[in-house]
């Protein structure tokens, strides 16, 4: 094995178990040193391939985020606007119930105050990019005038708020719900959001200023 090689395996390394520790420790309680000692590199090799604590925290979400479901999502537009959203809706709520992802969210949370930064590096990495993707399917089914939304960023934000309800609450504080209250939560987010942004709302919203 040739040097370079050593050293990318030994960053892998060090990578891979800092992911672990900050999500089971929290950032604060995790200290460079442990990590190296754990992935069995010297602490000057972790240093040397990251540079600093943070800066090995935000590859550890970025690595976690990746292997996450949600925001690949296979673009959707191309079938009704209904089937369209409950898959985008599915995936996504598949994505934020699963444990990692819980335990991810709980970590940052708990490390904010130390490090407000990471807050803002999780929020543009994940969810970013999952309304990023919800906003273009919203555009492709605008375009074809299957809806009526003039405002795709918004219209993510919303929908997407819809889905996560109550139960993000719920999983932050340790309770634990079910797939049935999940799926009504969905089936009504979609059917609320259709229709406030079907295409004929805006010819009734028209007449409802009129008079």
């Amino acid at each position: 094995m040739t040097k370079s090689r050593k050293s990318l395996v030994k960053r892998e390394a060090v990578l891979r178990v800092a992911a672990e520790m900050f999500v089971s420790q929290g950032y604060k309680s995790t200290s460079i040193e442990a990590i190296a000692q754990e992935a069995t590199v010297s602490k000057v090799n972790a240093y040397r391939y990251f540079g600093s604590k943070e800066c090995l925290f935000r590859e550890s979400i970025r690595l976690k985020i990746e292997a996450l479901e949600c925001p690949d999502l296979p673009r959707l537009a191309d079938q009704n606007a209904k089937d369209s959203l409950l898959q985008f809706c599915h995936a996504l709520d598949a994505c934020i119930t699963a444990d990692a992802f819980v335990r991810l969210d709980r970590c940052i949370a708990a490390d904010l105050v130390e490090c407000p930064r990471l807050g803002s590096y999780f929020l543009d990495q994940f969810w970013g990019r999952a309304l990023g993707l919800l906003s273009e399917i919203l555009e492709k089914l605008h375009e074809s005038r299957k809806l009526d939304v003039p405002d795709t960023a918004l219209a993510s934000e919303q929908l997407t708020s819809m889905i996560r309800g109550l139960g993000e609450l719920e999983r932050r504080f340790g309770q634990t719900g079910c797939e049935r209250s999940a799926q009504r939560r969905r089936d009504a987010a979609v059917e609320t959001f259709l229709a406030a942004y079907a295409q004929d709302r805006r010819s009734l919203d028209q007449q409802a200023s009129a008079t």
